[in-house]
């Protein structure tokens, strides 16, 4: 038996070889646009929602967490595929927007299978997170990789319609997601006090109750928590 580091790195080569050739086709047509606003191009403090956060981003930005992510894989049920672990979609279809950090995910999950003795995943890249949903419920692919809040959304509006499955070892990483301002905004420290009313109140909790993303609540409201815990 091969010892584990020389596994995964023979996982990391067959991997490769199983992307599909349109995959490079669908990166290029693949467009993200931004404007400024939030991210002080135009000058304007309005806070954009949905970024993840780092470091080197808190050094150019304000940022206010307000959500937790991770990686997810949502499975129709009417496939009749059951799933309790990650390596339950091990030789499954699973289809993700090409060019995303979704398809960095199913290379990494891929390669955990692999090392692991179970068949890597079959890659079907597609152009938008809309078609890989479609792509799963019509039978086109097994599976599809989302981010988790994403992916509590989609199962809280079709009720027994999907199968949502995570990382129980959270190896494939957190992401602390939330709202981005320009660095030293006068709107930074209202919209912190703000947010930090909502969760006294109990209002964050029961609009995240409401569109089933209690599971991905944040503990509290953190203003530049990177950097600050550096401190």
């Amino acid at each position: 038996m091969l010892p584990r580091h020389a596994a995964e790195k023979r996982a990391r080569q067959q991997v490769g070889e199983l992307q599909q050739p349109e995959t490079q086709h669908l990166r290029r047509q693949r467009r993200v646009r931004t404007g400024g606003g939030a991210w002080g191009g135009s000058g304007s403090a309005s806070p954009a929602g949905g970024f993840s956060w780092s470091g080197h981003r808190e050094e150019r930005y304000d940022i206010i967490n307000c959500i937790i992510s991770k990686p997810a894989f949502v499975v129709p049920v009417a496939s009749g595929r059951k799933v309790g672990k990650l390596l339950d979609l091990c030789g499954l279809r699973l289809a993700f927007p090409a060019g995303s950090a979704q398809e960095q995910v199913a290379k990494q999950v891929s390669v955990r299978c692999v090392a692991g003795g179970q068949p890597a995943l079959t890659m079907v890249p597609l152009a938008d997170q809309n078609q890989t949903v479609l792509a799963a419920q019509s039978g086109r692919a097994d599976a599809t990789g989302m981010q988790y809040a994403a992916a509590l959304y989609l199962q809280k509006v079709n009720p027994g319609k999907f199968t949502v499955q995570t990382d129980e070892t959270d190896a494939l990483g957190i992401l602390h997601q939330g709202f981005i301002l320009k660095k030293g905004a006068e709107l930074t420290p209202v919209m912190h006090e703000a947010m930090k009313r909502l969760w006294a109140s109990g209002e964050y909790r029961r609009i995240m109750d409401k569109w089933g993303l209690a599971p991905a609540m944040a503990p509290e409201p953190r203003l530049n928590p990177v950097s600050s815990a550096a401190k």
